[in-house]
């Protein structure tokens, strides 16, 4: 697990696997930690005669995804970056001691020791263009195209792999470029009204965890919006001003989600980009969170520190998508990203996995229910293991 933060811009940079948990969970996992043992429970879904998870073998519609203005790219950044994850098995569980294991997660008796992986492809999104995986070792199990946000999931199963003393690295080599994203907004060229009946529209207001439209939230997002704001630029600069008025950066937060960001008006940048897509939603502008990476400080070998960040989107009535970063100044956060150092790993909250055994939940593992809560480098569920994982991420500039 990554255990410390970075400073990115003046903010606090949480590290992506602590960061995703909430303090219960992060809690549980610290308490694992000290043990040396993790055991995260899960059940094969074959073992529990689930029925495959189907998605599709392309990508969804273009709707969904981010198309930048070609004319905002500034400030070029050629760049390589290695992701590298590795998982060394130290003891597998087996007879008695696997069974006692199985029962005191809750977990079918007979599911034997499991490692799965999953972890988003890094593809163009708005500042990040040209980008190609040049390398992998260890090729995924399955390479799917989830349905929901489009995003490129990989995912490794190990289960019938897994023995003692045995390592499984995952390393992927990305080629590309970085840019300030600095885009123009002309709201006399963008309708003021959604098609309310488009299901792209439907999916990016309706209440689902973390972003849960609440009497609350939509009373709050009342007194964001104000009277004046009538287009959906102007609602959702409302919204951003707000946002940065209500929440002080704290890390780590009391409790992940849009309901305790607004009720402590404390948080991450996760918290800030909860609460700004609860808001827009709950106004009727469809938006999504984004978990991302940034390019931080030199070292002496030439590779620059990466830490975690978070972000919104929100789409307009033309179908465009525009970047939202509440934990900065409207200057450097309101649809654009002043930075030729952020990466986006994946969109959406909540977001779909392949091959996510039924039982798994989120008391023992990053998975419930065929979701991850979001994801930035890695997503890992094991049982019946006592393993140790190691990340290592390599941003180079080649400028």
């Amino acid at each position: 697990m990554d255990t410390v933060g970075v400073a990115f811009a003046g903010e606090f940079v949480e590290p992506d696997r602590d960061a995703r948990l909430s303090p219960d969970r992060l809690a549980t996992v610290n308490a694992l930690k000290r043990t040396s043992l993790i055991f995260i429970g899960v059940a094969l879904a074959t073992a529990c005669g689930r029925t495959p998870r189907t998605f599709p073998d392309h990508p969804m519609p273009s709707r969904v995804v981010a198309s930048p203005h070609a004319d905002a790219l500034e400030d070029e950044r050629p760049f390589t970056f290695d992701i590298v994850v590795k998982v060394t098995v130290e003891e597998v569980l087996e007879g008695e001691e696997l069974r006692a294991e199985n029962e005191r997660l809750g977990i079918p008796l007979h599911t034997p020791p499991t490692l799965m992986v999953w972890s988003s492809n890094m593809r163009n999104h708005f500042g990040q263009q040209g980008i190609r995986l040049t390398g992998v070792e260890e090729p995924p199990t399955r390479r799917v195209f989830e349905p929901e946000n489009n995003n490129e999931v990989f995912h490794w199963d190990f289960s019938e792999r897994v023995a003692n003393g045995e390592s499984f690295t995952m390393a992927r080599t990305y080629e590309g470029s970085l840019h300030t994203y600095l885009p123009v907004f002309d709201a006399a060229t963008v309708p003021i009204e959604y098609d309310t009946l488009d299901p792209v529209y439907l999916f990016y207001t309706k209440s689902e965890p973390y972003v849960e439209l609440t009497n609350e939230i939509r009373v709050a997002a009342a007194e964001a919006r104000g009277l004046s704001a009538v287009h959906p630029i102007e609602r959702a600069d409302s919204i951003f001003k707000w946002v940065r008025n209500h929440m002080t950066y704290v890390y780590p937060p009391p409790e992940r989600g849009c309901l305790s960001a607004l009720a402590t008006g404390t948080g991450d940048c996760g918290q800030y980009a909860d609460l700004f897509v609860a808001l827009c939603r709950a106004d009727g502008i469809p938006a999504r969170f984004v978990g991302g990476l940034v390019a931080l400080d030199a070292k002496p070998d030439g590779t620059h520190t990466v830490g975690s960040h978070a972000w919104a989107e929100v789409m307009m009535p033309d179908g465009s998508w525009w970047p939202m970063d509440a934990t900065h100044e409207p200057e450097k956060g309101f649809a654009k990203l002043n930075t030729n150092k952020a990466m986006a790993m994946s969109v959406g909250r909540n977001i779909p996995l392949p091959g996510v055994p039924e039982w798994a939940r989120y008391e023992f593992s990053e998975v419930q229910g065929g979701r991850t809560d979001f994801m930035q480098t890695y997503t890992l569920l094991a049982t019946g293991l006592k393993i140790k994982t190691k990340t290592t991420r390599k941003f180079r500039s080649l400028d």
